[in-house]
């Protein structure tokens, strides 16, 4: 009798045993097939901007349990439309830098599971060319009013590591009396260096000049395309006040 006794107790013992471990080894299995198969997570992603020489747009994030990213953004007024996509194993992208409205999203990938971010916007202000510094006239007879080239100086700004030279600006002139901006023209570096004013009465008269990033030509403005991509056409005006006595 005692013999039999610890035999069953051994066997159930040993059936106790293996009824365990089968239940932790399918607790373990559905676990981890459940991990498997779970979306991942879509970080947060920030946004920085890059200038001279780059002009970088560069979106970065945490890691998450994703095995990699796709990143969708729209220029949403330079290209309005046009949603463009990268895909990476790294936790940032890096694009060209262009001003306006910036539309982005970020999708994470892990197996055949996916989860995609809201979209987001993001403002990327133009750049502005430096401002020109005010020139004199000098006075050639006759109501007439010439620039001294001498006293003109182009301006000249750092662009992807060369130093360029605007030749194209805007110009206008507010009489006597006349308030606000006035209506402007395009013109040639090589033009304003010789350009005159007519003057009919005395008073103070207002030329307003400034570089711009496109040429004027019959009446159609032909724009240079990556500077156009970086920088507002609205520049500041320089004001140069002459008064004149007849």
């Amino acid at each position: 009798m005692p013999t039999g006794i610890k035999r069953r107790k051994t066997i159930a013992v040993i059936t106790v045993a293996a009824i365990v471990v089968a239940l932790a080894l399918g607790l373990g299995l559905g676990l981890g097939l459940g991990l498997a198969d779970r979306v991942p997570s879509v970080p947060e992603t920030t946004v920085s901007l890059t200038a001279e020489p780059g002009y970088a747009i560069i979106f970065s994030w945490e890691a998450s349990d994703a095995d990699s990213y796709i990143l969708e953004y729209e220029y949403n007024e330079y290209a309005p439309g046009t949603i463009s996509s990268v895909q990476t194993s790294e936790l940032s992208v890096r694009i060209d830098r262009v001003k306006g409205l910036l539309k982005y999203r970020l999708t994470a990938v892990k197996g055949d599971k996916s989860a995609t971010g809201e979209w987001q916007y993001y403002s990327v202000p133009a750049l502005v060319l430096p401002q020109m510094e005010a020139f004199e006239f000098t006075d050639s007879g006759n109501g007439v009013l010439t620039v001294d080239k001498s006293t003109l100086e182009p301006v000249v700004f750092r662009f992807k590591g060369e130093d360029r030279t605007v030749t194209n600006y805007e110009i206008g002139v507010a009489a006597p009396g006349e308030e606000g901006i006035p209506e402007v023209q395009p013109i040639l570096l090589s033009d304003l260096e010789s350009w005159s004013l007519y003057v009919n009465r005395s008073g103070v008269w207002k030329i307003y000049v400034r570089p711009v990033t496109y040429i004027g030509i019959g009446g159609v403005n032909a724009y240079d395309e990556e500077l156009d991509a970086l920088y507002s056409e609205f520049n500041p005006f320089t004001v140069i006040s002459v008064a004149v006595t007849l």
